[in-house]
């Protein structure tokens, strides 16, 4: 929002100038306490109403919508205990190795190797991450 070049030499197309990284922040938080960047819907908002067709953002977080949302099932796990939160979980830990594991926890699942894979969960989901900030700034 403040004008930054990728990379690449790209520059976003911005509809708004925020003087300095404060303001910008100010701008997006609009009378928040703080930004919750698990809720694509808003970040997508944010995006289309900040950016050109909401680049280089939405390109990044339509390829990676899924895994962000697994992601946010099992951060919600490790600080909810609902039946809802523990019912997502273990449906996420079947999706993703086929069974659920007796006494499986946040922690353990991520240190399991991915079925067909050398990569352990949590390294699985770093990758995306990564993946989705070279998107963003190349």
């Amino acid at each position: 929002m403040c004008g930054a070049i990728t990379t690449s030499g790209y520059t976003p197309k911005r509809y708004v100038q925020p003087q300095t990284l404060q303001h910008a922040l100010n701008i997006i938080l609009q009378n928040k306490d703080y930004i919750d960047w698990t809720r694509w819907n808003e970040v997508k908002m944010w995006a289309q109403n900040y950016f050109k067709d909401g680049e280089p953002y939405l390109s990044a977080i339509r390829g990676t919508e899924v895994q962000l949302n697994e992601m946010k099932t099992i951060r919600n796990r490790v600080t909810h205990h609902s039946e809802y939160t523990v019912s997502r979980f273990l449906n996420l830990v079947r999706d993703k190795i086929g069974n659920i594991p007796r006494g499986i926890t946040p922690g353990k699942f991520l240190n399991l190797e991915l079925p067909d894979s050398e990569d352990t969960v949590i390294k699985y989901y770093v990758n995306v991450l990564l993946s989705l900030g070279r998107i963003i700034v190349s």
